[in-house]
């Protein structure tokens, strides 16, 4: 295991900004920002993006469907900590009534579960301000009204609302990250309470026999996966044709651009290191195949050593869309340059590159959420040199449809006949190296460091 140090998983800068607080209700409230990459590379566009909503279509499910256990997957605004438990949809008085149950994680003062009623109609659950809560802690009985806030556009304070909602994804159901649900007066008098934002729920199997996890999808049959998110960080060569695996392949029922690769670490190089068993998804859009998406899907992979205990994997555009709500077409416009490389698909592949930008430096189009944190834009990078630079892994990654590995439009050229070009550690192109630079080498897909003597 210890090759695996060399490697670290790198998350996006954060950076917190302050909210104004409201009365007594709100105090130590931040947001999470990421302004920058996991390589140094600064991404962010200087003008403010909008706030539209990522939301996908699916078929609804009844109300009796949906009612069982999940996994959820959230971000304690007010703790500054993710956590991951257990949360239930319970039925309510009548027929469109839930009652959302999660679990809150106050650490020394206990972990008790909360009810948060609401209403389920079309595949949307809807939940309301002013609805009364109670929760008991360490037998201390608490209760105060449920609050309701947003995040404004330009990320400097937030709004109060009157309601939230929740969508049906096909998996569970996903909340708009810039809604918080709060309660106040729960730890002191001075107003301290839970805040929860970023919620990801997720279907749990085990508890809800009848719910077929095949339901609207045609599997398409196998398809081979060149894993960069997860080999990397292992220091496992996902080029080598050996490490090149078969996936299970689905086509969406309801929109046939999306796909889905089924349990991708249940097999491969990797399933030796997965510390899960549940069920996992990688799944895409192709409906623009210059600039496809990822869908932030629970992947199936953990792994505690390397802080990994979900994984959601995505690509850059991904990335922008969720944090920020942007639309593809807006991600398109703000990023397009003529560096910039896309993930595609053509002539029956999936691509997302590891690529040189001439203004940026090195990037991948792969990267990856984990756990509280779904668009963290992590990523591998190697630890530091003596020299203070900190290399950013080749997450190269490609999914081949039935039929297309090893196809004449895909045979990659050989790295000794490719021409060698150097960059310096900015990404610009030297095109008379001198002695002493510290350069990079490129010669294919071949990329290495050195001194010039």
């Amino acid at each position: 295991m210890n090759k695996i140090s060399t490697l670290t998983l790198a998350l996006a800068c954060t950076v917190a900004v302050s909210a104004q607080a409201p009365e007594k209700h709100v105090m130590k409230l931040t947001r999470q920002r990421t302004p920058e990459m996991s390589m140094g590379i600064n991404r962010m566009p200087a003008s403010t993006m909008s706030k539209t909503a990522m939301k996908q279509t699916y078929k609804a499910p009844s109300r009796d469907y949906i009612l069982g256990e999940y996994e959820v997957d959230y971000w304690d605004q007010y703790n500054s900590w993710s956590v991951v438990g257990i949360a239930k949809i319970k039925p309510g008085e009548g027929p469109e009534d839930i009652i959302f149950q999660i679990p809150l994680d106050f650490r020394s003062l206990g972990q008790p579960d909360i009810d948060i009623p609401g209403k389920y109609v079309d595949g949307v659950m809807y939940f309301y301000a002013g609805t009364p809560l109670e929760v008991v802690i360490n037998g201390r009985t608490f209760k105060d009204d449920l609050y309701l806030y947003h995040w404004a556009d330009d990320q400097s304070g937030f709004d109060y609302i009157d309601s939230a909602e929740a969508v049906w994804n096909g998996y569970g159901f996903s909340f708009d990250d810039d809604d918080i649900f709060a309660m106040a007066d729960v730890k002191d008098q001075d107003g301290a309470w839970f805040a929860i934002g970023q919620f990801i729920l997720e279907k749990d199997l085990e508890e809800n026999p009848d719910y077929d996890p095949n339901e609207g999808w045609t599997s398409l049959g196998k398809a081979m996966f060149q894993d960069g998110w997860v080999l990397p960080g292992f220091l496992i060569d996902q080029f080598d044709e050996q490490n090149i695996y078969e996936v299970e392949l689905q086509q969406n029922d309801a929109d046939k651009n999306v796909y889905r690769l089924v349990n991708p670490y249940q097999s491969g190089p990797a399933a030796e290191f997965n510390e899960t068993m549940r069920l996992g998804y990688i799944e895409f859009d192709v409906t623009d195949p210059d600039h496809i998406s990822f869908h932030p899907v629970n992947a199936g992979f953990a792994y505690t050593q390397l802080g990994i205990k979900k994984l959601y994997c995505q690509n850059f555009i991904t990335y922008i869309m969720g944090f920020f709500g942007d639309t593809a077409e807006q991600v398109i416009e703000e990023f397009s340059s003529d560096t910039m490389q896309w993930g595609t698909f053509k002539d029956g592949v999936v691509h997302l590159p590891y690529f040189l930008d001439g203004d940026l430096g090195w990037g991948n189009d792969a990267m990856f959420g984990i756990q509280g944190q779904v668009y963290s834009a992590a990523n591998w990078t190697f630890e530091p040199d003596e020299t203070g630079f900190r290399e950013p892994a080749n997450m190269d990654t490609k999914i081949y449809f039935p039929g297309a590995y090893g196809s004449v439009s895909d045979v990659a050229v050989d790295a000794s006949d490719a021409p060698v070009e150097y960059f310096n550690l900015q990404g610009i192109r030297v095109n008379r190296p001198s002695a002493g630079q510290i350069l990079l080498r490129r010669q294919g897909t071949e990329v290495r460091k050195l001194i010039i003597k």
